[in-house]
């Protein structure tokens, strides 16, 4: 048993950690005296976050295994080392090399040790709950969503009476010592992972020839990616109305909290409604939002605009959470690790097309026309979503011997 007694305070203390490490999100706001200083563009600025978000499904795929051969322990150890290295490396940032050390620092050291650590902690949690999976994935991602939106805006404060390089190499001993302190906290429980080579796609490769990987895959990256492309852009959006620094964190960090409030009920809603209606309405959810979000541009109102933003974030969280959900529902709890990591590599694809991709149309055309090409993939999405969740459900003959049902998922989260 762990040292905090009880599987509540293992989930308790999962959700606090990813709560600060939901930072990566709020990467426009972290990295805004940087940008300001050396006057990087806003395509610049999106290219970062679509690193960010590769390497940090890089670190996701690279966690599995550590923590499969070196323990979670070591797993977390090391994404510590990584992020203090990272966030003390962009301190030292200077010159015409900023921006490459920026890129190497941040995208590369801090992203790759978060994503150590959030797939060995969504991990560690879904064998801890096998009885109730959505509710307890929903509680740990709502930390990890909603984590930019509140320390986005404590950070913009803290720079205004902090001078950013001070500021940066404090984070990173912050997060060496609360990833150390996690090594010895948040484990797996006796006999997690026993049976994991039974289970179908365990290694990657059966799981690319199932075709629910592939629907799952593509819906993803197309939902997905609208809230990447919208959270690349970032604090450039309420700025292009007028916003100020701090209202500009402010604003844009509506997305994370719509993501940590679709994170907390996304399972719950596949649990009650079934997983095709909950795919289904996310993807339609998205596409409004990115409408409203349009129209917010047209109005040149920042109240409209943080309302579209939060459903933005809102449908953004339901669809990760799906992600888990699926990923467990399917093919089983015991392979989560290595199977989560496996389908989350749609984010390298997805913060390049979504983020990246947004911030070159934007610079090159306006904020309009890429927010315009994102809502047409979203309508993609919906399409998309009905075969999904019809092979999701095995009402397509797709449900192989070994995937978990829907029962399986449902109990008393103290029980």
């Amino acid at each position: 048993m762990a040292s905090l007694r009880g599987r509540r305070g293992i989930l308790a203390a999962s959700t606090l950690l990813l709560l600060f490490l939901g930072l990566i999100y709020a990467y426009s706001v972290v990295l805004a005296p940087m940008k300001e200083l050396w006057g990087w563009s806003v395509s610049q600025m999106t290219l970062v976050f679509a690193l960010s978000i590769g390497m940090f499904t890089l670190g996701g795929v690279a966690g599995a295994r550590m923590s499969g051969r070196w323990g979670t322990r070591a797993t977390f150890m090391a994404a510590g080392v990584l992020l203090a290295a990272g966030f003390v490396g962009c301190s030292v940032a200077d010159g015409p090399l900023a921006f490459p050390i920026t890129c190497l620092c941040y995208c590369a050291l801090c992203a790759l040790g978060i994503g150590l650590a959030y797939d060995v902690l969504i991990a560690a949690v879904t064998e801890w709950f096998p009885d109730r999976c959505g509710l307890a994935q929903g509680i740990c991602l709502m930390g990890f969503g909603i984590g930019g939106f509140l320390l986005g805006p404590a950070v913009s404060w803290v720079y205004g009476v902090v001078e950013w390089r001070v500021v940066l190499r404090v984070l990173g001993a912050a997060f060496l010592c609360m990833l150390w302190a996690a090594s010895a906290v948040v484990v797996e429980p006796a006999g997690a992972g026993a049976g994991a080579a039974d289970e179908g796609g365990a290694d990657g490769g059966p799981l690319v020839a199932d075709r629910r990987f592939r629907l799952l895959y593509l819906w993803l990256f197309l939902v997905c990616g609208a809230g990447m492309a919208v959270t690349g852009l970032g604090r450039e959006l309420p700025a292009s109305l007028g916003a100020d620094a701090v209202t500009a964190a402010f604003v844009i960090g509506f997305v994370n909290v719509g993501s940590g409030l679709g994170r907390l009920v996304g399972g719950g809603l596949a649990d009650r409604f079934g997983a095709p209606a909950t795919i289904r309405a996310t993807s339609a959810a998205m596409v409004a939002s990115i409408l409203a979000l349009l129209g917010s541009l047209g109005a040149g109102s920042l109240p409209m605009q943080a309302v579209a933003l939060l459903a933005c974030g809102f449908s953004w969280g339901v669809a990760v959470i799906m992600m888990t959900y699926v990923c467990a529902k399917v093919w089983g709890a015991a392979a989560m690790a290595k199977n989560l990591a496996a389908v989350n590599t749609y984010s390298i694809f997805a913060s390049l097309a979504g983020s990246f991709g947004a911030g070159l149309l934007a610079q090159a055309t306006s904020f309009s026309v890429a927010l315009g090409t994102v809502c047409a993939l979203c309508v993609v999405g919906v399409a998309v979503g009905r075969p999904l969740g019809a092979a999701v459900e095995g009402r397509d003959g797709s449900r192989e011997a070994g995937a978990v049902g829907a029962g399986d998922l449902v109990g008393r989260l103290d029980g």
